[in-house]
């Protein structure tokens, strides 16, 4: 169990307060990504070579969040979502989401979002955290001590990553990228009045066909040793 998420239950639980998470004041990195970017590749092996760095204090006891973020919205009771179905990457539809609002009072899809935000927001809080998606770099943006990046590629580049990964056809892979992309649009416009790919919301921008995984990963470490080295005692 990664211990980030042993603290957020504990401050579920009423255990930790707020206060005493943003005491820690640890870093944390944020991952926005185009579908087929290579966001979850990219955070891994971010964390893989964190654990190279001479610098244990720094570096150390880092974890990917993604779908580990579900675990967390599957364990609380106003959502009663299946865990299998929070772990897909897809979105109801607008008329789904109306009926649905129509006859509770409010869709269940926007609670989840705003209990995904929470969650991400409580992660950065802990720290040590590489959180991919979760709208992290809008959620997090006051918080002083995350890197934002924000990770593209062209069409046809991440149209091939979905086609090799999920086996699609050309079509299927096409039909599902551009959905994703409009969708992750429309909910970063809907729920924080802000363009998803405005390079100004993020401290660096990586285009993964031209700049390896491994690249940014050193870009992450070499930012978090020179942001320490000027941070006040």
């Amino acid at each position: 169990m990664n211990p980030q998420l042993e603290i957020i239950r504990d401050y579920i639980k009423g255990v930790k307060s707020r206060d005493e998470l943003a005491a820690r004041r640890l870093p944390f990195i944020t991952i926005s990504r185009s579908p087929g970017a290579g966001g979850h590749l990219a955070a891994h092996v971010i964390c893989t070579e964190f654990l190279k760095r001479p610098e244990k204090e720094l570096f150390d006891a880092w974890h990917v969040f993604d779908r580990e973020i579900a675990e967390l919205l599957a364990d609380d009771p106003e959502l009663r979502i299946p865990i299998k179905e929070l772990q897909r990457d897809d979105y109801h539809s607008e008329f789904e989401q109306l009926l649905e609002s129509l006859f509770t009072g409010q869709s269940r899809q926007y609670t989840r979002y705003r209990k995904t935000f929470q969650i991400v927001r409580l992660l950065a809080m802990v720290g040590k955290a590489v959180i991919v998606g979760g709208f992290g770099a809008f959620v997090t943006q006051d918080l002083p001590n995350g890197i934002h990046f924000r990770l593209d590629a062209p069409l046809m580049i991440r149209e091939k990553r979905v086609i090799k990964k999920f086996g699609l056809s050309r079509e299927e892979a096409h039909n599902t990228v551009v959905k994703q992309d409009h969708d992750r649009r429309k909910l970063a416009n809907s729920f924080f009045s802000k363009k998803i790919d405005d390079p100004l919301h993020y401290d660096v921008v990586c285009n993964t066909e031209r700049v390896h995984p491994y690249e940014i990963a050193g870009i992450a470490a070499d930012m978090l040793l020179f942001r320490r080295s000027k941070r006040p005692d």
